[in-house]
């Protein structure tokens, strides 16, 4: 298979998931919240010590402004909380609350469940390297 036709096929993969992910539901869905907020409630779930505004907005590649702006609104629905870094207690982080992380994490154990299985032919090199 040529080059252009791997990277049309991954891209309709890509797409394919995208759009199962959107049919799979969203936690917190009687809130309104937007893609922007979740991106930032799944990138905290993969960091339980927490992340500071400046490392969110280098993973979002967004500003720290509008990453505050974001996390105002996730404040007042309960779903961060900010703590002194135990390293350095100048530093401040954003963590999820309990409630958030619990639903965060069984949303995505859900849907890994469900994706996991169109994964299986490749091997744990390929995962790996897809990774």
């Amino acid at each position: 298979m040529a080059r252009t036709d791997d990277l049309q096929v991954a891209i309709d993969a890509i797409g394919a998931l995208t759009r199962q992910f959107a049919a799979s539901g969203r936690p917190f869905a009687e809130r309104k919240l937007g893609r922007s907020h979740m991106d930032i409630l799944f990138t905290l779930s993969r960091a339980p010590e927490g992340r500071s505004v400046g490392e969110l907005a280098d993973i979002l590649s967004v500003t720290s402004g509008a990453v505050s702006q974001l996390l105002d609104g996730l404040r007042v629905e309960t779903l961060v909380t900010t703590v002194s870094d135990p390293a350095d207690g100048r530093r401040r982080l954003v963590q999820l609350t309990e409630q958030a992380r619990t639903e965060v994490d069984r949303f995505q154990r859900h849907y890994l469940d469900d994706l996991a299985p169109q994964f299986d032919r490749l091997s744990d090199a390929e995962v790996a390297r897809l990774a």
